[in-house]
């Protein structure tokens, strides 16, 4: 299942009181697959990692950015595919660490 519908029955199992916190806390702190892959693809005006860089992965994405045009570009396309699951991944962390600052009534 998606981190949204975990997060979703999470939230069900809460007191009613956590539920908007809970909930607040997990728009604002998730990440979109879909603006990742967005702004993976500005590697094709020569800037190469914003994507990796709004996922989380700042390393990975000044590496991505300093070294694509060495690789002519070949591993930010590369990376265009793979970083959805990047982000799904960043989502089930902040699930757990949410899950956890809010155990189920």
């Amino acid at each position: 299942m998606s981190p949204d519908t975990l997060a979703l029955a999470h939230a069900q199992k809460l007191a009613e009181s956590n539920r908007p916190l809970f909930m607040s806390e997990w728009n604002r702190r998730k990440k979109d697959k879909g603006t990742a892959i967005g702004l993976s693809l500005v590697w094709l005006i020569g800037i190469g990692g914003v994507g990796r860089m709004y996922a989380g992965d700042i390393g990975y994405g000044l590496a991505l950015l300093f070294l694509g045009p060495l690789t002519c570009y070949i591993w930010p396309l590369i990376d265009t595919f793979i970083i959805g699951n990047s982000v799904e991944s960043h989502n089930s962390q902040l699930l757990m660490e949410l899950q956890a600052s809010f155990p189920p009534a």
